[in-house]
Order: C-alpha cells, then sequence, then structure tokens
C-alpha cells in the first residue's frame, strides 16, 4: 500500500512547535518526517501524545544514549554490537540479557533516548518536513507516551537564541494580542508564573519589543514566553486577526 502524506513543508516556512500543536489540534495519529543533509529523524504521534520517535544519527542510538548517561560500560556496548550480528533481538533487550539493565532500566532508558530524540529537532533551524498519517508504532512495546504540549514547551525552552524567537514571532516590531480565551488556552498547561507575567503586560498594542522592554523579565525569557504563547493561542500576532 503506498502511504500518503497530508503535509509538506519546511522548518524555515514553519516552525516545529506550531506543526506540533497543529498536530495536537487535529489529533490524528500518524508520523512526522523531518529531514536535512542527510539526517532524518521521525516522530511518531497517536492522539494527543510523542509516542515514539527514531533517527539514523549514530548518536542518538540506545548504546550510545547509555553510554553518555553513563549507564553502561564501553565493554557491554561492544558485547551487544557482537551479539545484535548473531541474533534477531534488540539492543535493549541484549543489555538486559547481558546484565547491564534491568527490564525496569530499560523501560526508562527508551523513553529517555526518545524523548531526547524529539527535543534535539528543536535545535534544527532548517529541514524538509512531511507527514504521514498512520499507527506506526503498534509493535513497539515501551512508548513514551508524552503530551504533544509539554514536550513543545520544553521543545521551546532548549531554543537559546531569542533572535531565532523573535523571527518566529514575526519581528520585534509585531504587535501582540490577546485571545478571548486566552486564560482558558493557558490552564490547559502547567505553565510557570513568569507566563502569567509576561501576559498581563499585553494589552493589543505593545510590540514584541515594548513587550520585552516593560518585562521585569530578561528579554530572552520574555521572548521565550510570548512565543510560547503565541504557540498555544492564548496570544496572537497582530497579523493572525486580521
Amino acid at each position: 500500500m503506498v502511504e500518503k502524506d497530508t503535509f509538506h513543508s519546511s522548518l524555515t516556512q514553519i516552525p516545529l512547535p506550531e506543526i506540533m500543536i497543529t498536530i495536537e489540534h487535529f489529533k490524528v495519529p500518524g508520523r512526522l518526517t523531518i529531514t536535512h543533509g542527510g539526517i532524518e529523524k521521525k516522530i511518531f504521534f497517536e492522539d494527543k501524545f510523542v509516542t515514539f520517535a527514531a533517527s539514523n544519527v549514530d548518536d542518538d542510538r540506545l548504546g550510545e544514549f547509555l553510554i553518555r548517561e553513563g549507564k553502561i560500560k564501553q565493554i557491554d556496548y561492544d558485547n551487544s554490537v557482537e551479539l545484535l550480528k548473531k541474533t534477531n533481538k534488540r539492543q535493549g533487550q541484549i543489555f538486559v540479557d547481558l546484565g547491564c539493565l534491568t527490564p525496569q532500566e530499560l523501560f526508562w532508558a527508551v523513553k529517555a533516548q526518545v524523548k531526547e530524540i524529539v527535543l534535539s529537532l528543536f535545535l534544527w533551524t532548517d529541514g524538509e518536513v512531511k507527514f504521514t498519517p498512520g499507527d506506526f508504532v503498534k509493535e513497539e512495546k515501551i512508548k513514551l507516551r508524552a503530551h504533544i504540549r509539554e514536550i513543545i514547551l520544553e521543545g521551546i525552552k532548549r531554543i537559546q537564541n531569542p533572535r531565532r524567537l523573535v523571527s518566529y514571532i514575526g519581528g520585534k516590531d509585531m504587535p501582540i494580542t490577546v485571545a478571548p480565551d486566552a486564560l482558558e488556552r493557558m490552564e490547559k498547561v502547567d505553565l510557570g508564573p513568569e507566563y502569567y507575567d509576561v501576559y498581563n503586560l499585553v494589552d493589543g498594542k505593545k510590540t514584541c519589543e515594548q513587550l520585552a522592554t516593560e518585562s521585569t523579565r530578561s528579554n530572552a525569557e520574555t521572548v521565550r514566553v510570548l512565543y510560547t504563547l503565541i504557540v498555544f493561542g492564548a496570544l496572537k500576532r497582530a497579523t493572525d486577526t486580521k
């Protein structure tokens, strides 16, 4: 059966947080594939959750992740690679068989590895994007099951360049307005006090730069909060209301 993609774009056209919030809104199960320079990473969705992720980058593999986290030693990894060549087992199960991990530790490791692959994509500024509907992870025994909004919240925090977030907002001169159901939307996410502090400054006329100047928070934090609330629909760009 030929798979049918329902969405094609690029990260230069639509930032990842806005792509993911759209997927959350429509609750369509499927696979989001992002490619750039020969690197391919995939995020899998079910309902309002990120359930799994995959990558063709060696450093994203389970064994490399476990070494970085100090959960296994290099000799354990090397032994697992030899057994991978001889068996049809997954590397995680081999680590359990070797006594390197308990089943509970494997469960944690896979979920943590999957989450790290997803969060790494928030640092990408370019890449071709396609979304393919379908249930692609039925056979996976360990699923992340992280709420899309929680992943977005954490992912945006990883973007350390405030200029990039300003560009996502639409520029420093972009006026920011309040959505009619802003507080209701904010209550759906576990937000800290900084989000409400910045939200209370928005009057529908002030620009991104003016809000950053008036905020008691740092410019970088204020811009991050503004963009996050735009993604969640509590705030809007002036251009979005026309």
